[in-house]
């Protein structure tokens, strides 16, 4: 099949030296090695790796492909840094080989320029270089939400053709898409996207005559099963959490506008501040027909469901999103973003503030909290990645003084960071709040048992020692650990002794 290019390569005047932009790719590239290599697992990394040595058909938090696949990497893969982060180094090049796939399409008489170009602005969008670096699910959501636009760009781009789309094109999408949600909830919102560009572009429209749409659908669906089954079998309590339980009721009639607009400044500050104007220029501009325009449709689509989405999810949680939570937003807009790019300070603009912020996150997690040089209390995420080790030749030198039956934590990222670091999963977390160790932890065969339990000295009272001193007859402070970073302390973390563990009390829904 002939498959039309209309969109033009960058003017002259936005053209940069090849070379040039090779030495800046390969300098954000190292900035992903010193993150693979320098910063200990972040609590939710080190929480999947221990959903990866417990597989199941699906977990509380999210999806189970991230932890399969973390299974996968155990089974060959040292418990460090490398294999824990080895997967997402895999996916990156994925997505790279996906940025070939468009560029040749989109570009054709000018693919080295705008690919490069375009893996420059990728890796300086500071929340996309991180976040694809980290094992969270979004290194896959990337991955396969790119390619996934990649085969429906192709379905629906031959919309027009003689011979009609390519129908392989839109199973091969449906199958990607469902590894996506597989990977990560969120990736609905690209499902809703490419329903969106369907129905409100004419020429699409006629697809919906054609049963290969909705036979699409349900293999899309059918990849997700394992999810269904996990939550038939726990009485729904995954999607209890992530559609109900994690919102505040009347988030509809009393939206926080201020946490929604500091959500909307963040997220078009980090992932593209200077790139705006190319971007808007993309809703005016560009190609209409063909694989470009339906990539752009799907571009700009998932843009504006993705951030709608992430805006309104702020003020039914009561607080500023994570960053990261509107990564799908950008995925496919940003090649779009490259060819409508007019002036040249604008991608450097673009490469120097994402360097800035991505260093300055690696000096945080890598070296100190930044906080801490200006003289302030690191924030708990920051301080958390610190000490670990120590923590662990303490716990493991109680344990065999103390010989209790059972190691806990009060918070699921205590415990996954700190059986991490002492190489087992055989510390469990027992907190006031839900997370995946309740549905491996069996209290009532633990009834009676003594444990040592780790509490984190300034942790928020949800996870301080108060809901473990019921679960427990007695509970004994046995030894505080004191983590200290060039001198600056970071956390104390108290190891008690609990004798004759009970049953629990209820629980809040969510981590």
């Amino acid at each position: 099949m002939t498959h039309r290019v209309t969109t033009k390569a960058p003017a002259k005047g936005v053209t940069f030296e090849i070379s040039t932009l090779k030495w800046v790719a390969v300098g954000f590239v190292l900035f992903k090695v010193v993150l693979i290599f320098a910063v200990r697992p972040v609590g939710d990394e080190a929480y999947y790796w221990m959903w990866g040595q417990n597989i199941g058909l699906s977990y509380f938090d999210h999806p189970p492909l991230n932890g399969w696949l973390q299974g996968l990497m155990g089974t060959f893969l040292p418990w460090n840094q490398f294999g824990v982060r080895f997967a997402a180094i895999l996916t990156f090049i994925g997505t790279v080989m996906v940025f070939r796939l468009w560029v040749r399409r989109l570009a054709p008489d000018n693919f080295e320029q705008v690919f490069w170009q375009l893996l420059v602005v990728y890796l300086a969008s500071s929340p996309i270089l991180i976040f694809t670096t980290l094992t969270f699910s979004d290194h896959l959501l990337v991955f396969l939400i790119a390619l996934s636009a990649h085969f429906f760009a192709r379905y629906l781009g031959g919309a027009d053709e003689p011979d009609g789309p390519p129908v392989s094109s839109l199973y091969l999408g449906a199958v990607v898409l469902g590894l996506a949600g597989l990977a990560k909830y969120n990736a609905a919102l690209f499902g809703i996207a490419i329903v969106v560009v369907i129905l409100t572009f004419r020429p699409y429209r006629r697809l919906l005559r054609s049963p290969h749409l909705y036979l699409a659908g349900l293999v899309c669906f059918a990849i997700l099963l394992p999810v269904l089954v996990w939550n038939l079998q726990n009485d729904f309590a995954s999607f209890q959490y992530n559609l109900s339980d994690r919102y505040y009721g009347n988030w509809l009639t009393n939206p926080d506008w201020d946490d929604m607009a500091v959500t909307l400044a963040l997220s078009a500050v980090t992932f593209a501040m200077f790139l705006l104007p190319a971007i808007w220029r993309t809703f005016t501009s560009g190609p209409t027909t063909g694989y470009s325009g339906a990539l752009k449709r799907l571009g700009l689509s998932a843009l504006v469901t993705s951030t709608l989405a992430v805006t309104l999810v702020t003020t039914a949680i009561g607080s500023v999103t994570p960053i990261y939570w509107n990564i799908i937003a950008f995925i496919v807009i940003l090649v779009f973003a490259v060819l409508a790019l007019r002036r040249r300070w604008v991608m450097w603009a673009h490469v120097i503030f994402g360097a800035m912020v991505t260093g300055l996150i690696l000096i945080n997690f890598a070296v100190l909290p930044v906080s801490s040089l200006v003289g302030q209390k690191p924030d708990w995420e920051s301080r958390a990645l610190y000490g670990w080790q120590q923590l662990a030749d303490r716990v493991e030198a109680l344990a065999a003084e103390q010989q209790p039956d059972f190691i806990a934590a009060t918070r699921y990222t205590i415990a996954a960071q700190l059986g991490f670091a002492m190489g087992t999963t055989g510390v469990t977390s027992l907190s006031s709040r839900v997370d995946q160790y309740d549905f491996w932890f069996d209290p009532a065969a633990r009834a009676g048992q003594r444990a040592l339990v780790i509490v984190d000295n300034d942790a928020e009272p949800d996870f301080g020692p108060g809901y473990v001193e019921k679960r427990f007859e007695t509970l004994q402070l046995v030894e505080k650990v004191v983590i200290r970073r060039f001198g600056l302390k970071m956390n104390t973390y108290d190891i008690y002794l609990g004798e004759n563990f009970t049953e629990p009390a209820s629980q809040a829904p969510g981590n």
